[in-house]
């Protein structure tokens, strides 16, 4: 009798530990509500990027992630899923950019789980493979209840990706409140036309000299972030685009005549300077000193800089 319930407890044991069943959990938990901070970190050519997320999520149709910052200070930005739709926006700035979703391919198919190590402590560790990709995640467990703790990210064999869920509160009473987009923010379709109101609402208050952005970006390209620095007796706006793969900068700041300067007579300089594969492109005229820096071919970079144009906030 004693090897029958040997036998019994070991088919329990495999029917509990099969990846598609495993999987088929995860995917069932995504209905419920959980409430619990994120780190995430990418890893981009030699270098990589933190964000820190505040993440709740009523269903697997509505989930909010506030971005925050190492001390949480602020809500740096906001992505918003919603049915259908996702929808972002910056700080309070009040415009929000909408996205359709497209309907998703099921991609990923689980093929090994076991029982690893992490800091330490016995974890499960369900391997998810990509039909269509050289993908391959790994997402950590409790082994406990098979709650998703972390997940690592491989693009042919290259960890490219690591988000680690801190803090986690199963079944938190949420408002709905956070899932609706605030009241009296205008909704865009259009990337590009989102960010030119973005950038004119932050910068108008911040900067004296008109402010200018590019009416033509290539194909992938989108806003990563604004800076300002200060620089000699002016300020230097820094915005920084990225397309997937690479970052891109590009330095705006008003020109600064000397006494020697004959400020009667058009004056425009274009400099280009290549190091390595990064190009340096910079034109000078009678009103802007604007830098270009990227991976990026001089006809595009030309492009990009003569298609800047004065902005006007709301």
């Amino acid at each position: 009798m004693l090897w029958l319930v040997i036998l019994v407890a070991l088919a329990i044991n495999t029917l509990a530990a099969n990846p598609a069943s495993i999987w088929q959990q995860l995917q069932l938990a995504e209905n419920t509500p959980v409430l619990y901070d994120e780190v995430v970190i990418n890893t981009i050519g030699d270098g990589f990027s933190i964000h820190y997320y505040k993440v709740y999520r009523l269903d697997a149709f509505n989930e909010r992630r506030e971005e925050t910052g190492y001390y949480k200070e602020e809500t740096i930005q906001v992505y918003l899923k919603k049915n259908d739709s996702t929808y972002l926006w910056i700080g309070n700035i009040p415009y929000a950019l909408e996205k359709k979703m497209t309907s998703k391919i099921e991609d990923m198919v689980p093929v090994d789980y076991a029982v690893e190590y992490l800091d330490g402590k016995e974890v499960a560790v369900l391997y998810l493979q990509s039909k269509l990709l050289p993908v391959m995640i790994k997402k950590y467990l409790n082994p406990l209840d098979n709650e998703l703790i972390k997940e690592e990210v491989y693009h042919q064999n290259i960890l490219v990706q690591v988000r680690e869920r801190r803090n986690i509160q199963t079944n938190p009473s949420l408002e709905k409140m956070l899932f609706e987009i605030p009241k009296g923010y205008k909704i865009y379709t259009d990337r590009h036309t989102w960010e030119r109101f973005i950038v004119s609402k932050f910068l108008k208050p911040r900067i004296s000299f008109n402010i200018l952005y590019p009416v033509w970006l290539p194909i992938n390209w989108e806003l990563a972030d604004i800076g300002i620095n200060d620089f000699a007796t002016t300020k230097m706006v820094v915005y920084r685009f990225f397309d997937g793969k690479e970052f891109y900068s590009l330095f705006l700041r008003p020109a600064e005549l000397t006494p020697d300067d004959d400020s009667g007579k058009e004056r425009t300089r274009f400099f280009v300077q290549y190091k390595g594969n990064m190009g340096v492109y910079q034109l000078e005229n009678q009103d802007y000193i604007i830098t270009l820096v990227g991976k990026l071919q001089e006809k595009d970079a030309i492009k990009i800089i003569d298609s800047l144009t004065k902005l006007n906030a709301e």
